[in-house]
């Protein structure tokens, strides 16, 4: 090929090449990462270990924070716990080399890393929802027995609306005597939860309820744990001492306990689940035998298990501030007489991070129903009570501000005996 031919072919491998680059930055970056495990008897353990550092370590590249957490107890390792905090999603993930080496088994992958849903730069961020949290129930009531943590039922609803605010813009309410979820995942048929919802939202004036339910809270092996003799304990002792991974230590430990629990959030206005993720790990139950802690006490948190719950949470309650950030700030509004007007009342107010001058789009709630929607279409398990939310094209602006609601008026005259939606997105 003369040196005409190589520009000419040139002329459209170069904007190829900027357009591939310029698509695989907007799809996301890629990264190179190394990791390593130590090699034990299973090669295939081993293998996998080093490939979740691999990734660990292109999230970690990306942007992402490690924080470890290490607790040893009369010389025995009771928890490690690393936790990694990151804006990003991981995929297209190649193995580049892996071999062994010095007692390692050595990955080297190349992944794009790109960024996750961001909500930061939504109008409705500096506005408190309103979010109520029901009971989390026991699915397995047997399995607080060790330890008498009976009071979870209530008390870890509680927990979780502790640690949501302040960190999060929230209003938080709670309502432990109420029990929403059953084991359907999205509760695709359950008309009375959606109900259930809906009325609650209504009765608290909230956006969001959040509701769940104690999946496990059992001894992984719990003949050997009630069976606590001093043969049993040194038998243990050696079995940990040879273990080859600091966390088989704890899984092949006769005082491991597994900790499982559901998450569910739900829209008030339509009673429909959002949001609805499982959450487990396995602890060291590592109170005195007798011992009774009840959950979420003092002495329940400095429990190598009660160590594993409170990274659970955390990590719940960050996906699930997340995902309310990632919501419109919605709340009911009314005209203020019974004739046609423009002065609304907006249920919302200082204590919400209403502002004088504030815009927000107003919606008729009434809407329609669904054309041909029945209990007996193609549509069902879907209520045919369901509505559209119809945009009104009115934009709110708020004139008056008190700390639980406001008063503003439309850009156009509103119909009375309708119900009102104002947003902001």
């Amino acid at each position: 090929m003369n040196r005409q031919q190589k520009m000419r072919s040139l002329g459209w491998v170069v904007p190829l090449m900027l357009l591939l680059c310029g698509w695989q930055h907007a799809y996301g970056d890629v990264v190179t990462a190394e990791g390593r495990a130590p090699l034990g008897s299973d090669l295939h353990a081993s293998r996998l270990s080093a490939y979740d550092d691999a990734i660990r370590n292109a999230l970690i590249k990306s942007g992402g924070q490690v924080n470890s957490q290490t607790g040893v107890s009369n010389g025995v390792l009771v928890s490690d716990r690393v936790n990694l905090r990151t804006r990003g999603n991981i995929s297209d993930i190649e193995v580049l080399d892996e071999h062994q080496g010095n007692g390692l088994y050595v990955v080297s992958i190349r992944a794009v890393v790109s960024d996750i849903q961001d909500c930061r730069s939504s109008q409705s961020l500096h506005y408190h929802k309103d979010v109520l949290f029901t009971g989390f129930p026991r699915e397995r009531p047997e399995s607080s027995r060790v330890g008498q943590l009976h009071n979870i039922d209530a008390d870890f609803s509680a927990e979780l609306s502790r640690r949501l605010y302040p960190a999060y813009n929230v209003i938080v309410q709670d309502e432990p005597s109420v029990f929403l979820t059953n084991r359907t995942r999205y509760a695709s048929s359950n008309f009375p939860t959606s109900e259930t919802v809906k009325n609650l939202a209504k009765k608290y004036q909230v956006q969001l309820v959040v509701s769940g339910s104690i999946l496990d809270m059992s001894m992984l092996y719990p003949d050997d744990y009630y069976r606590q003799t001093h043969g049993a304990k040194f038998t243990r002792a050696i079995s940990n001492f040879f273990t080859s991974t600091k966390s088989n230590k704890v899984k092949e430990d006769s005082r491991a306990r597994h900790f499982s629990f559901r998450m569910v959030v739900y829209d008030g206005l339509s009673g429909a689940p959002i949001f609805d993720k499982s959450y487990s790990d396995i602890g060291l139950w590592n109170a005195n035998y007798t011992e009774i802690t009840g959950f979420g006490t003092p002495r329940f948190w400095t429990t190598a298990y009660g160590d594993v719950v409170n990274s659970l949470i955390e990590s719940s309650v960050n996906d699930l501030g997340e995902k309310i950030n990632c919501q419109p700030f919605m709340v009911p509004a009314q005209l203020n007489t019974a004739e046609p007007g423009n002065t609304l009342y907006l249920f919302a107010g200082a204590n919400h991070g209403v502002k004088v001058g504030d815009k927000l789009d107003i919606n008729d709630q009434s809407g329609w129903n669904f054309p041909g929607l029945s209990n007996t279409s193609y549509t069902w398990p879907y209520p045919p009570e369901y509505k559209t939310l119809q945009a009104e094209g009115v934009t709110l602006t708020v004139t008056q501000v008190y700390p639980t609601y406001s008063i503003g008026e439309t850009s156009k005259d509103l119909t009375s005996g309708q119900r009102y939606l104002a947003i902001s997105w």
